[in-house]
Order: C-alpha cells, then structure tokens, then sequence
C-alpha cells in the first residue's frame, strides 16, 4: 500500500483525499478541489477502490434511511 502521505496524482496525498470525500460526493467542493480529488481517483488505484467503497455505503445507508418504516 502507498504511504498515505506521500505526494501523488491531481497534487494531492492520499490523506488529504480521503479528507475530502464526504465533501466530494455532497457536490461540496469548489470546481479546482473537485478536479483534483478526481485525478487523484484517476491516478491511484488504492484511493479509488477505497473511493468506490465508501460511494456504496454511503449510497446503501441513504437507501435504508429513506426506506418505509415497514420495511425495515
């Protein structure tokens, strides 16, 4: 696995990605900040796979959330 901290594609570290993602799947981030964490996606493989991830869960709990009290 790459150091997290290490620098890598779109100008950002890993962290600082991951730092974002929230952000980044709420539409939050200003346009240049988007355009990064999207080549760093791009870029790292370990990033996306965790991106994508995180992208169903988040998108699975929404799904529950909004589901009707019977059927839970």
């Amino acid at each position: 696995m790459a150091d997290p901290k290490s620098p890598a594609p779109g100008g950002l570290r890993c962290d600082e990605v991951l730092e974002r993602l929230p952000d980044y799947l709420e539409a939050a981030l200003p346009p240049s900040e988007r355009a990064q964490v999207e080549a760093h996606l791009r870029g790292c493989a370990n990033c996306a796979d965790f991106g994508g991830a995180y992208v169903a869960l988040v998108q699975a709990l929404q799904r529950e959330d909004a589901a009707p009290a019977d059927r839970r």
